[in-house]
């Protein structure tokens, strides 16, 4: 089946895309709601179009863009998610108003009497809201309602004489049971009504944007080739042991800690530095326009023209290690580091604020140790070039480490002693101003116009102690799945957080957790 997907521009548009690919197994067109192609002649060229979820309200035409004019002339069948669901519900006249609560991200339990969409599906079944709006019952004569929530909300909707239907929540939200039948119905539903037509030429499908894979001009040597090295040990090691041994004294070095016991998000802890030959480490403000390269030690060595995502591009397709290692973790070179928030200068935003730190800051892990918490073994890996001096370096730098880390390292050091008293924290934004931006993201929650805030402050705290040490203290007090100290020059992080913002594997899936 052939479908136009109308992007409400939402976040989760693309998690429907994919939904949608599998079930019917051709990926459907992508067009956005204020797209000059977005016409009736256009949505009648498919089987069936799928209006997106969204933020705002459909009676705003900055909001919903060229959707109700679309839809509202076109002949095809028609399935609404959220934002989606409420502009067919507009469109005949029904009220959109406040939910008894904002849902956004909450589990419901749907209940409907088995017809339409919701044709053989057990009664009951959990789905995920992401919505501060809802149509109000009684609904116009036009619509029926065949779904609501515990709370007494309309979740599913379907129009008396066109080939309309809606859903309040999100079937394509990975905690939604039974979105793929639910669109298998729709399809159903489509092919029962719908006779097979020549398809009118589309606007060009928007997919999610592909990986970079070229690099500017003249960062890269192709004639150097790299190689990864490595060696198994049958035990693990204490990693706090490890960093000391392995980078106490260096100016770069980093330690990725999984050291919560939670399974799979802890599974590894790597800990390494950009030693040996080839080593490097890059940094970069937006306002240079080039990227400082420097060597293990901190001293700088070249200068490289353009951003810091041009530079690591290049670097990463050059020091592509050939063949792909079979290793258990996902780190086999490449680099580690951090991305400023000012980077966003570099992608046409306001660049208004500069940072006291670099703006971006990446290490070569050319040497470091993985220990395998599930497995109690422990990898030593180099990643060199393919040279026989280089080779030499790292074989010497492997057999080392090994008979360092032998199984004495297994046991952890001395607890951390106290910490020094802490400074009085200070607030970048002042608290009563903090406080009023919260309830302002609230009525904006509310109304509709947001769904995901994200109101970070920022608190400063004068420090005069050892980071290294302070990080001890943290990782025990508290443990996270996506913990690290890294040791950047002048600047170090600590990180402590239950959160992975992007995964990209080596299959291009994409994932975030929670």
């Amino acid at each position: 089946m052939r479908t136009l997907l109308i992007d409400n521009h939402d976040s989760f548009t693309f998690n429907l895309f994919q939904l949608m690919a599998r079930t019917y197994g051709v990926a459907p067109v992508v067009v956005p709601n204020d797209h000059l192609e977005l016409t009736p002649a256009l949505a009648d060229g498919f089987d069936a179009v799928v209006i997106s979820p969204g933020p705002g309200r459909p009676e705003v035409a900055r909001d919903i863009g060229r959707c109700l004019e679309t839809v509202r002339a076109s002949r095809v069948p028609v399935l609404g998610v959220c934002l989606g669901h409420q502009a067919l519900g507009h469109l005949v006249g029904a009220e959109v108003t406040a939910a008894p609560t904002p849902q956004h991200g909450h589990l419901t339990t749907v209940r409907h009497h088995g017809t339409g969409l919701f044709a053989d599906l057990p009664a009951g079944f959990t789905a995920v809201r992401y919505h501060s709006l809802c149509l109000s019952e009684p609904l116009p004569e036009a619509l029926t309602a065949d779904a609501w929530s515990e709370d007494g909300v309309v979740m599913g909707i379907r129009h008396r004489s066109r080939p309309w239907w809606g859903v309040q929540f999100h079937p394509e939200s990975i905690a939604s049971e039974y979105g793929e039948q639910l669109l298998s119905t729709f399809r159903d539903l489509v092919v029962g009504r719908t006779p097979r037509r020549a398809a009118t030429p589309a606007a060009p499908p928007t997919a999610p944007p592909a990986p970079v894979s070229a690099a500017p001009p003249g960062l890269v040597d192709a004639a150097r080739s790299w190689m990864l090295l490595s060696r198994r040990l049958p035990y693990a090691v204490d990693p706090e042991t490890v960093f000391d041994q392995l980078c106490s004294g260096r100016p770069y070095a980093f330690w990725l800690d999984g050291c919560h016991p939670s399974g799979e998000l802890s599974r590894f802890s790597l800990l390494g530095h950009p030693g040996g030959p080839g080593g490097e480490v890059l940094s970069y403000d937006t306002s240079d326009g080039f990227v400082v390269v420097r060597d293990a030690d901190g001293r700088g060595v070249d200068r490289l023209p353009g951003t810091i995502t041009d530079v690591l591009s290049a670097r990463l397709i050059e020091r592509r290690v050939r063949p792909a290692p079979e290793l258990p973790f996902g780190l086999k070179g490449g680099y580690v580091g951090y991305f400023g928030y000012e980077l966003k200068a570099d992608v046409g935003a306001a660049g208004n604020r500069r940072a006291a730190t670099a703006d971006a800051v990446w290490t070569f892990a050319s040497r470091y140790v993985a220990i395998d918490h599930e497995q109690r073994s422990t990898w030593v890996v180099s990643v060199c070039r393919d040279t026989p001096t280089d080779i030499a370096a790292a074989q010497g730098w492997l057999d080392r480490t090994a008979a360092e880390l032998g199984p004495a390292a297994d046991r952890a050091g001395p607890p951390p002693g106290p910490a020094s008293p802490a400074a009085e924290p200070l607030p970048v934004c002042p608290p009563r101003r903090y406080l009023d931006s919260v309830v302002e993201a609230q009525e904006e929650l509310r109304a509709g116009q947001s769904y995901e805030v994200c109101l970070t402050t920022e608190v400063t705290a004068p420090f005069r102690g050892d980071a290294h040490h302070a990080y001890l203290r943290q990782r025990r007090l508290n443990p996270a799945p996506y913990s690290a100290f890294l040791q950047l020059g002048p600047t170090q992080v600590l990180c402590s957080s239950p959160e992975r913002f992007l995964r990209i594997d080596e299959d291009g899936a994409v994932e975030s957790r929670p």
